[in-house]
């Protein structure tokens, strides 16, 4: 399982990397984004590497939260944990929001990060807007995952029709924030 996380960490960073070539060129050409997202790759792997490193570290709140809660039964630290991570969380996303767009225009990885945060300083309350709203959007779905689960076969079919509805959303509204 841990294996995969870098390989699909890759395609995850290089479709997102196309997606802000195309919005910054005001192009569709998959073809030039997928060229201009090619020579990044370097900064894209480090990238993920920063990505799968900082989610450590985000989960760990949560975990110790979880753990506590298994040794001490309290679901006080246990909540406490989880709302702890996932603030820390949606705290990187929106600081991190521009990554994309600024892997393909700055020569390191820290000064992508550095323009990044830049970006997300400049334009705040649409970034947490944005943020929010995928957050509110993640856990409806997955608060539907049970019930989805029960309908069987037809609640595999809605289900994957929220999923694109909510991914046609993110990278929709996230090229004309760019």
């Amino acid at each position: 399982g841990l294996l995969l996380l870098l390989p699909l960490g890759v395609v995850g960073v290089f479709s997102t990397l196309m997606v802000a070539s195309m919005a910054r060129s005001n192009t569709d050409s998959l073809s030039t984004a997928a060229r201009e997202a090619a020579g990044s790759w370097k900064n894209a792997l480090k990238a993920v590497v920063l990505v799968l490193l900082t989610s450590l570290v985000l989960s760990v709140p949560a975990s110790v939260g979880v753990a506590l809660y298994l040794i001490e039964g309290s679901a006080v630290v246990a909540g406490i944990g989880v709302a702890l991570s996932v603030l820390l969380t949606a705290a990187f996303s929106a600081v991190s929001y521009f990554l994309p767009l600024t892997l393909l225009e700055e020569g390191s990885l820290r000064q992508s990060v550095e323009s990044s945060y830049s970006g997300f300083s400049s334009r705040r309350r649409e970034v947490w807007g944005l943020v929010l709203f995928s957050f509110a959007l993640f856990g409806l779905a997955l608060a539907a995952e049970g019930a989805l689960e029960s309908l069987g076969f037809v609640g595999f079919v809605v289900g994957r029709l929220a999923s694109s509805a909510v991914s046609t959303y993110v990278f929709v509204v996230s090229p004309k924030l760019y």
